[in-house]
């Protein structure tokens, strides 16, 4: 089996929260549903890799089968579920196997649908879209699926990473071909059409790394520069300082992070982006205002340029969430700032604000992390999970 990267970036979408179900943010540390600190689940089975969707996580076995829990309502888990446990929606809060049988080598969750590449090179989604015009699972179609469906492409896939309602992959050449909807151009196909089925993004640039924001992506060339297409209202294209919501400031093909650095790593959150450059400095960029999301110590809303995060700590990998980036140093210990509204931090507080700058993780070390809108998880060297935030919806 090829070996996954350490981190998979998994970028999620925070949408009206009474949509899924999830409780009113803040929360408070004596709540039954919240972990402020991480907690052992997914019971004895040895975990490879985890993917932090919405409010549902995934994760692969060691023999690269697929599990799902949490939320359901659009077939996410792969696996069919009534609305009994949690307040009348449908959800699992025990790991329930996605259909199909399909082993896999890479997964990757998104808002309400998820994706992975399989022991046999194709690329294979399920779930679906609150509206189903944006093709989410590429397989030229516009329905929801509770079974992997193949995406209808000649290529195959080394990496796929999901945003809101879109996905993009990269091939073994690192050609980039995205997917679904493209109402801000995040496809970076140059058009606002949504497709579904896989389109180039409009560059010859090659690429070895991609992540997909709610509606913007961002990847790094193979000459480790770093470019971002789509949605850019806060800047989170990193291509220049922008007007407060500036609609007008998106990019449908891909433009160049100002700052002419180098970088290795790349995570596109909600509606922020951060990287780490070649000098092992990790930068942010994009909205703010939120949740301090930037951990650059500041209250600016919002900042279309590169600025370092608060702090001294030379991050080996990154991955973001909805509100939220962890960093992860060489030795697997684990850094976060951002929301922290249900503990989704795991430093073991809880708070209304955000945090600023990044505060121990605590647990693991974690060989891998993946943060979904208010929970994360990690895997322990012993392939044990554990999770920590938010757990209204059976995300652990």
């Amino acid at each position: 089996m090829l070996q996954a990267p350490r981190f998979i970036h998994i970028p999620i979408v925070v949408a009206t929260l009474g949509l899924l179900g999830c409780a009113a943010l803040p929360t408070t540390a004596g709540d039954p549903q919240t972990s402020i600190e991480p907690t052992s689940t997914g019971g004895t089975r040895a975990y490879a890799q985890i993917a932090a969707g919405f409010v549902h996580t995934c994760a692969l076995d060691q023999t690269g089968a697929a599990w799902c829990w949490g939320n359901n309502d659009y077939s996410q888990l792969g696996f069919q579920t009534s609305g009994a446990e949690c307040g009348g929606r449908p959800c699992s809060r025990d790991p329930v196997a996605v259909r199909g049988r399909l082993r896999f080598i890479v997964l990757a969750a998104g808002w309400v649908h998820n994706c992975g590449i399989a022991a046999d090179q194709r690329t294979y989604c399920w779930g679906g879209g609150a509206v189903e015009r944006q093709g989410y699972l590429g397989d030229g179609t516009l329905r929801q699926s509770v079974d992997p469906v193949q995406v209808a492409s000649d290529s195959t896939f080394a990496s796929v990473t999901l945003g809101d309602g879109h996905t993009c992959a990269l091939t073994h050449g690192g050609t980039a071909f995205c997917w679904g909807e493209n109402d801000w151009g995040q496809l970076g196909d140059g058009t606002r059409a949504d497709r579904a089925r896989p389109v180039a993004v409009a560059t010859e640039m090659r690429f070895r790394k991609l992540s997909a924001g709610a509606y913007h992506t961002c990847g790094i060339t193979l000459t480790s520069e770093a470019y971002c297409w789509g949605d850019n209202r806060w800047g989170q294209l990193g291509a220049g300082d922008v007007a407060y919501n500036s609609v007008g400031a998106a990019q449908a093909v891909p433009v160049a992070v100002s700052g002419e650095m180098s970088y290795t790593e790349i995570a596109a959150g909600w509606e922020h982006t951060c990287a780490i450059a070649i000098s092992a400095v990790t930068f942010c960029w994009g909205r703010n205002e939120d949740a301090r999301q930037l951990g650059d110590d500041s209250n600016v809303t919002h900042r279309g340029i590169p600025g370092p995060v608060a702090g001294s700590h030379s991050f080996a990998a990154l991955t973001a969430g909805a509100l939220a980036t962890c960093g992860q140093l060489a030795t697997n210990e684990t850094y976060c700032w951002g929301a922290n509204y249900y503990g989704g931090l795991g430093d073991g507080t809880i708070g209304q604000d955000g945090v600023g700058r990044p505060v121990r993780t605590q647990g693991g070390p974690f060989n891998d992390i993946a943060i979904g809108q208010a929970h994360a998880c990690g895997i322990d060297p012993n392939q044990r999970l554990w999770c920590w935030g938010d757990s209204s919806a059976g995300q652990f």
